[in-house]
């Protein structure tokens, strides 16, 4: 397999790659319309969002699964190619607040760790929010096989960290260089 990429990637890349980044950058430079942007999710986004708007009001807090609504299978589904709009769709702003604390709280809890440990908190964290900008992390099982061992990790009692050794907490959640 690896023998055939050289052959087959250049190939691969103009037929598959090329006309998707050829998108984007249209979109950049004003070629396109703003709503092409991520591949014509913001335009599905802004759809979808009209819908959400003509929801009931208890629905924009609490979710629109029980609205009755003919598109809300789509509207929590993997049909928005986006993890922040899913899960305001889903639970609403408590849903959205809720999906976004746990990342709040896992990323400042890296404070007690050591530099090596810290990288690894700070860098999952950062990949699940980027990826969920445009992607569905949470229904993607392997890479939710690597993360969320590191988020446990991250929940650990401080006297399991590291066992008899004393750890001083730092004031900034960012690793020492």
């Amino acid at each position: 397999m690896v023998l055939l990429l050289p052959i087959f990637g250049p190939l691969l890349y103009k037929s598959q790659i090329e006309p998707l980044i050829n998108k984007e950058i249209n979109v950049v430079k004003g070629d396109a319309e703003v709503n092409r942007a991520f591949n014509g999710r913001v335009d599905r986004w802004e759809n979808y969002f009209i819908i959400w708007g003509n929801l009931p009001l208890y629905s924009h807090f609490v979710g629109i699964s029980f609205t009755g609504e003919e598109k809300s299978p789509i509207m929590l589904s993997g049909g928005m190619h986006s993890d922040f709009v899913r899960n305001l769709f889903l639970g609403g702003f408590l849903g959205l607040s809720v999906f976004l604390l746990f990342f709040i709280v896992t990323f400042n809890r890296n404070s007690r760790f050591r530099v090596p440990e810290r990288f690894l908190i700070v860098s999952s964290v950062g990949v699940f929010i980027l990826y969920s900008i445009s992607t569905l992390p949470t229904l993607y099982l392997p890479m939710l096989n690597y993360l969320l061992p590191i988020y446990a990790f991250a929940f650990l009692p401080r006297s399991r960290v590291y066992p008899g050794t004393p750890v001083a907490p730092s004031l900034s959640p960012f690793p020492a260089i």
